[in-house]
């Protein structure tokens, strides 16, 4: 899938700053795991495979959460396009990125839990695909854990009204 012009990029709404932080965060957690003497090697590992794992589109992600939902598939053979009017709803999606880095002989598993509380949201819906979704109220939390240690509370990153319409291209097929 390749994220639009307009896509929210998980990475940009947290900020270098946040990146580097929680990066720094789970180099010093890795670090007391692996007892490691070369920290500053530790952290440029650590701080390159998050900044990978955050470069990720919002909406995207969230949206597997709708592919799979019972109530879209009725719409799914429905001919011409069909707008659906979604009630108030979470959807959660984890990233699970494993570092693994030269010298430790135990990967660090990690995870990134992305939430999406939508409201007065609409999902548009051709040919079996989720095509666009339309206008609406989202907030964004967050929770990160390193080897099933929660490393902060749930965060609130971003409260905001989505574009009037976010198309996917391609469009995203309901299985």
């Amino acid at each position: 899938m390749s994220p639009g012009n307009d896509s929210l990029w998980l990475d940009s709404v947290l900020g270098p700053e946040s990146s580097d932080a929680l990066a720094a965060q789970l180099a010093k957690a890795g670090a007391k795991d692996n007892s490691l003497s070369a920290m500053s090697l530790f952290e440029g590992a650590v701080a390159n495979a998050v900044k990978s794992c955050l470069h990720v589109d919002l909406l995207a992600l969230l949206a597997e959460g709708w592919r799979t939902a019972q109530e879209i598939h009725a719409a799914k053979t429905a001919p011409g396009v069909t707008v659906l009017k979604l009630a108030n709803h979470q959807i959660k999606r984890e990233i699970k990125p494993v570092l693994k880095i030269d010298g430790i002989d135990k990967p660090l598993e990690a995870s990134v839990v992305v939430a999406g509380h939508f409201k007065g949201i609409e999902l548009s819906i051709a040919n079996g695909a989720i095509v666009s979704v339309g206008s609406g109220h989202c907030d964004i939390t967050l929770e990160f854990d390193l080897a099933g240690e929660a490393l902060q509370d749930p965060t609130t990153l971003k409260d905001w009204q989505l574009p009037g319409e976010h198309r996917f291209d391609p469009p995203l097929p309901i299985p």
